[in-house]
């Protein structure tokens, strides 16, 4: 049984700082690695840390080609080639290796190892948070290439990091819509959304202008789905979804063309169609900020009104 532990008083009483940081030194890799650890041992599983770092020496070989590790053998961390690069290799690349071992066959433990992560991000001021771990269950599973009415299909939902740029915003607007958009109803806009924050961590803000567009564009399909009203599922772009929301009094008339400002933002900024040579409005990080909030912003708004 895992024990509790309280803040370190030294923790407790320093002043908060008002940003995040994005440095990742040996100390908090050290509390990152010993906390991994400590919620496979704890739970009573039937693997541990030896047998995930097993399987990610070949998603590292796959995914990297190779694996960092300081240049003079006496200076090395481990003899594993996956702890070394687990202390060794940069920033960036950690936050990737931590998403990669939820994609082991064990998943890391599942949504106790998520907290545990986040709980050390946030004590150390980190600006990265992993998304929830979750299931969902498929009544009706195939068993055999045969279809089993009676079977039952676990789809687990992996964790994905996401970057805290500010951290007001994303304590008030995205965690709240990544925790709405958990329900499995959302599946498609929670995928969207989450492929839109990957892409911003990657450098590709058109792309995670697109994404991020589409998902409030699926959420407003789900809305009018739930709620019976009538809408060209092949057809219907934001605007046209909008209007149907706002004849059926889902929010006040005036609200439309605010709401539609990310399509707009979408169509002028985002990769969804071709630029040509020269961009007019090239995707940078600050409109992908933008973006990003205002969508996260808009799907609380426009759930919360339709009650979902």
């Amino acid at each position: 049984m895992e024990m509790a532990h309280m803040t370190l008083f030294s923790r407790r009483h320093s002043p908060e700082a008002d940003t995040y940081r994005y440095q990742i030194p040996e100390p908090v890799r050290n509390r990152l690695f010993h906390t991994i650890r400590g919620c496979l041992e704890s739970r009573g599983q039937n693997h541990g840390i030896g047998d995930v770092l097993d399987e990610m020496h070949d998603k590292i070989l796959q995914r990297l080609g190779g694996f960092h590790q300081s240049s003079y053998e006496a200076a090395r961390i481990s003899d594993n080639p996956v702890v070394e690069h687990f202390f060794r290799c940069k920033d960036e690349e950690l936050i990737d290796f931590l998403q990669m071992c939820f994609e082991t066959q064990w998943h890391l433990g599942g949504q106790p190892t998520v907290e545990a992560i986040n709980k050390v991000l946030e004590e150390e001021n980190i600006g990265y948070e992993l998304t929830p771990y979750t299931e969902t269950q498929t009544e009706g599973a195939t068993l055999f290439g045969h279809f089993n009415p009676k079977g039952k299909t676990i789809r687990p939902h992996l964790p994905k990091v996401v970057r805290k740029d500010e951290k007001t915003l994303h304590a008030k607007a995205v965690k709240p819509c990544l925790e709405v958009l958990s329900d499995q109803r959302f599946s498609t806009p929670s995928a969207e959304l989450l492929g839109a924050f990957d892409e911003y961590r990657q450098g590709k803000f058109g792309d995670a202008v697109t994404d991020a567009g589409s998902a409030f564009e699926s959420v407003l399909k789900i809305i009018c789905t739930e709620k019976g009203w009538p809408y060209d599922k092949e057809r219907d772009t934001c605007s046209k979804l909008l209007e149907v929301c706002r004849q059926h009094g889902l929010f006040h008339p005036f609200y439309k063309p605010i709401l539609e400002g990310v399509a707009t933002i979408r169509n002028k900024v985002g990769d969804a169609h071709g630029k040509g040579p020269v961009a007019e409005y090239p995707a940078t990080k600050e409109l992908a900020d933008h973006m990003l909030y205002t969508v996260c912003n808009n799907i609380n708004l426009a759930i919360s009104l339709a009650n979902l």
